[in-house]
């Protein structure tokens, strides 16, 4: 073999070591970013992953939540039916009292009222804040019933709540039973529907009390 020939040779078998690392170099390289692509794939997959989670149970849970409230909502409503149902059929009641029953409940109001109002004005009158002085209470009916019972209430009163002068008005109300007592500067309505309403607030209250019982707090 001639000089040129081991040359040659030479340069082809440090050609192909060159190659060989070049090429395991390169397999290197492609090994190293298959494993840095498969980790990032992983860390990917994984934060999706928690992602997707974190969106199932937050779903999961407003689900839930919406359950709880429809559930709340229709027991609510079930319940206001139901006082609907009620109020109704105590307004129907009144309305359909005889004279006798219904003067009776009138007068039962009457001196609930009176005796409440008996006792404001003592307490009111032996205070030592300024206090609006009056002497007379005027009870206002509706047409019909001031012309049927004003007069025997009056009477039964003796014209007297405490202290105070009971007079009837001669101005009628437009209400649908019971009755409206004006003194000073104050109307006091203990209207049928009044009284109804009154009791029917009290009542719902009631009822969100017991169906939201943190809700209502604050």
């Amino acid at each position: 073999m001639n000089g040129i020939e081991k040359i040659t040779e030479k340069i082809i078998a440090d050609a192909r070591a060159d190659a060989d690392n070049v090429i395991e170099d390169a397999e290197r390289d492609a090994e190293d970013i298959r494993a840095a692509g498969k980790a990032r794939c992983e860390t990917v997959k994984r934060s999706y992953d928690a992602r997707v989670a974190a969106l199932r149970d937050d779903l999961a849970a407003r689900g839930e939540a919406a359950s709880v409230a429809e559930r709340r909502n229709a027991s609510l409503n079930a319940r206001a039916r139901l006082i609907d149902r009620a109020f109704n059929e105590a307004r129907e009641r009144i309305a359909l009292m005889g004279e006798d029953e219904y003067y009776a409940f009138v007068e039962t109001l009457l001196s609930r009222v009176a005796a409440e109002r008996t006792e404001c004005d003592a307490a009111n009158e032996a205070g030592t804040d300024e206090y609006d002085e009056f002497d007379t209470y005027e009870l206002i009916l509706n047409a019909r019933d001031s012309a049927k019972i004003g007069k025997k209430l009056i009477d039964k009163f003796g014209g007297r709540i405490g202290t105070k002068n009971l007079v009837l008005s001669e101005e009628t109300a437009n209400i649908d039973g019971g009755f409206m007592l004006r003194w000073g500067q104050v109307d006091m309505n203990c209207s049928v529907s009044g009284l109804i309403a009154r009791s029917r607030d009290l009542c719902e209250r009631e009822v969100c009390d017991i169906l939201y019982p943190q809700g209502n707090k604050g």
